[in-house]
């Protein structure tokens, strides 16, 4: 018998999603939510929700798409194979630098950040992650 969707579990939407399209809202630009989208999953899970654009550095002001911040777990969805060549802030070099700082003042102030691709929103694969990671911080 299937299950509710407001009662799903991760499992249970990864296995009624994959293979299938995932609905995703689009903000007002022409860049999907992939963050949004993981969101959303989230939501249809019942599972904790974060908080998204969480500011997680006092001074520098750095974002996480989505954080916990009662676990100190984050996720950061990058985009950067769906760029065009030369285009993505992530492709070049300031912008790798950029992401080793951000990245580095987090792990220091004892954040663990998940990274993830769209791809991997898409599959479920990213919600799976997320899950395993919730479960284990939540024992700690």
């Amino acid at each position: 018998m299937k299950r509710e969707p407001e009662r799903w579990t991760i499992e249970d939407y990864n296995r009624e999603i994959r293979g299938k399209t995932v609905p995703i809202r689009k903000p007002s630009g022409t860049k999907k939510d992939y963050p949004g989208i993981v969101y959303e999953q989230l939501k249809v899970c019942g599972a904790p929700l974060p908080i998204r654009e969480f500011i997680f550095h006092p001074v520098r002001r750095w974002r996480f798409d989505l954080a916990w911040p009662e676990r100190k777990l984050a996720l950061e969805v990058d985009g950067v194979v769906y760029h065009e060549a030369g285009k993505g802030r992530h492709q070049t070099v300031s912008g790798v630098e950029q992401d080793c700082n951000k990245f580095n003042e987090a792990l220091l102030l004892n954040w663990r950040i998940l990274r993830v691709t769209q791809a991997q929103v898409k599959s479920g694969e990213a919600l799976a992650f997320i899950e395993r990671a919730l479960k284990l911080f939540d024992k700690i």
